[in-house]
């Protein structure tokens, strides 16, 4: 029984809170998401904004600008948790070209309710800090930044305005990379110029 299994929960109000799970709250069953509880007519209200959704830390890069907001959610359809780092840029005027990035990874918005998702972003403080690194590379010795990788020891997000897609995927593995690539390269010339100008860049 949903209902029974669901876990009780006695939020402030007003206050945003993001449940990951159902909850139980005045009587009722909330579906997972990001909700404001809030009073109407000195009644509690639980508004549910979008799918689970929360902010983690706010971003700058090194020079004190290109700040942002990095956030995780859980798509609706998914299990697993994602980051993005928003771009600040992305929170002025009406917020469309957010909600459409977001819509686009799977995040439901309530069409009702999406100027509280943007109240809820512009007003989240949260204390940690992360550095925003806006293009990919080398950021210093043994931290190599990719759209949706970071190699290396370090609290770093890539963070861009760009929505677009990227140039980065993984294909094969170093095994097979290793055992066919250097065969096919020795005494031609060619291969070895393509093979090592696509690995000029992070080298």
């Amino acid at each position: 029984n949903v209902h029974t299994l669901a876990p009780v929960i006695k939020p402030e109000r007003p206050s945003y809170a993001c449940h990951a799970e159902r909850a139980r709250c005045n009587g009722r069953v909330l579906a997972p998401g990001l909700y404001f509880h809030t009073l109407r007519d000195n009644k509690p209200a639980d508004v549910r904004i979008c799918s689970p959704l929360e902010v983690l830390a706010v971003t700058s890069d090194n020079h004190g600008d290109n700040y942002g907001l990095l956030v995780r959610f859980l798509p609706s359809r998914a299990k697993v948790w994602r980051q993005w780092s928003v771009p600040m840029e992305l929170l002025a005027g009406d917020g469309a070209e957010l909600r459409a990035a977001l819509l686009r990874m799977g995040v439901t918005i309530s069409p009702r309710h999406r100027g509280a998702l943007m109240d809820y972003l512009i007003e989240s403080s949260p204390e940690r800090e992360v550095l925003a690194a806006t293009r990919v590379g080398w950021h210093g010795r043994g931290l190599f930044v990719m759209p949706r990788q970071v190699i290396g020891e370090s609290d770093v997000v890539f963070q861009s305005l760009d929505l677009g897609g990227h140039d980065f995927d993984a294909h094969g593995s170093m095994d097979a990379w290793q055992s066919e690539v250097p065969g096919r390269c020795t005494g031609n010339p060619v291969l070895l110029l393509a093979v090592s100008a696509a690995l000029a860049g992070p080298l």
